[in-house]
């Protein structure tokens, strides 16, 4: 893999994680921030492991990624339980 094929996937996925973490805190488009966090974490580890193997590229991007992808995951799941449990309460009433 070319080193600017791997400086591409580092920056993609930091904007990913970034995003991943801003959507993570907004209720209903946090269906949308879990997975975008999980393609981060994809995108960092394919660039770590192709850094790890010679590829001159930056390093830091793909770290960024990486826990930008993990924070994520971390906050966007609960938040995910969360809305599920609200978009449940609000459609049927009866229930809770």
């Amino acid at each position: 893999m070319s080193s600017d094929t791997v400086k591409v996937l580092s920056i993609f996925s930091l904007i990913a994680g970034i995003v991943g973490i801003i959507l993570a805190f907004i209720p209903f488009a946090v269906y949308v921030g879990v997975p975008m966090s999980i393609a981060a974490i994809v995108l960092a580890a394919i660039s770590l492991n192709a850094i790890a193997k010679g590829a001159e590229a930056s390093k830091g991007l793909a770290i960024g990624g990486l826990v930008c992808g993990i924070c994520g995951v971390v906050f966007g799941v609960p938040m995910c339980l969360c809305s599920a449990v609200c978009q449940a309460a609000f459609s049927n009433p009866d229930l809770y």
